[in-house]
């Protein structure tokens, strides 16, 4: 990760007996926003642990490395990685593939190893801003805001009206986090059930402040649904140095100030996060 500092007391991890995973995405054209939306909060009314998902707004760039038929496309992307019985996966799918055919479906049994790619992730470093929070709950007009602000009108390329070319996902959260003491670490707001990021590539630093001013829209935008709580793997920039402390709960938050102060009170360990100590 880019944590500021770390001191390592003890770690336990559990392996779980996972080889095959039913993951992919099936990718639906953006005219189709609005029914996707309220589909997916259908879908995840009861859905099983075993199905991590979310739903992102996609505006594919026109550049060589993003593959046909999706460079320079807009799409709307059901995402998912099942960990059960392939054939409890392909049923949960069948929702969607029974409502409409997705333009594109790479939804299939794969090995676990795999599971890296299922966010299309570039494989080379590639400059990017980013905003996020997690959300109270995603309504049909939080949904409606982060359509307007990252999807482009219909009968518009990508990115017309954008600085840069924006995607917008929200993750369903949950799950066995949820079963943890939450004073036992520093990982917080564990009740949580949506996290909501926005990135926007930055093809030229020049651009930077542009880009930052949009992603500051859809985060004004998105105020209703906002819990002021962040999930800081989704910070950058400013955001990371200035909001650090709405990662963690008050509890947990000066307890890592009081370590800070014990193990680094200089604050000479400062890449990201800014945590300033205090004993």
């Amino acid at each position: 990760g880019g944590g500021g500092f770390g001191i390592v007391t003890g770690m336990e991890i559990r392996l779980f007996p996972v080889s095959t995973v039913y993951a992919g995405n099936l990718f639906y054209p953006p005219h189709l926003a609005r029914e996707i939306y309220a589909r997916y909060r259908e879908w995840i009314k009861d859905m099983p642990e075993e199905m991590t998902c979310s739903i992102v707004c996609f505006n594919f760039p026109p550049i060589p490395m993003v593959p046909e038929p999706m460079r320079g496309q807009s799409f709307v992307l059901v995402r998912g990685c099942y960990t059960g019985p392939v054939e409890n996966g392909e049923k949960l799918l069948d929702f969607w593939r029974s409502w409409q055919a997705p333009a594109i479906d790479d939804f299939k049994a794969r090995p676990f190893t795999e599971a890296d790619i299922i966010s299309m992730d570039p494989v080379d470093p590639m400059p990017a801003l980013l905003s996020g929070e997690w959300l109270t709950d995603l309504t049909e007009g939080a949904a409606e805001q982060i359509i307007h602000h990252t999807l482009p009108p219909e009968g518009l390329l990508p990115g017309a009206g954008m600085p840069a070319f924006v995607f917008s996902e929200v993750r369903l959260a949950g799950g066995a986090v949820t079963r943890v003491d939450p004073d036992s670490n520093a990982y917080s707001h564990r009740d949580q059930r949506f996290i909501w990021y926005s990135v926007a590539l930055l093809p030229d630093q020049q651009l930077s402040a542009m880009v930052m001013e949009h992603l500051g829209k859809i985060r004004k935008a998105m105020a209703p649904w906002l819990t002021s709580n962040v999930y800081m793997n989704f910070l950058e920039g400013e955001e990371m140095r200035q909001r650090a402390q709405d990662g963690y709960s008050e509890k947990n938050y000066r307890r890592l100030q009081q370590i800070k102060a014990k193990y680094d009170p200089e604050s000479r360990i400062i890449s990201s996060f800014d945590i300033p100590p205090k004993p």
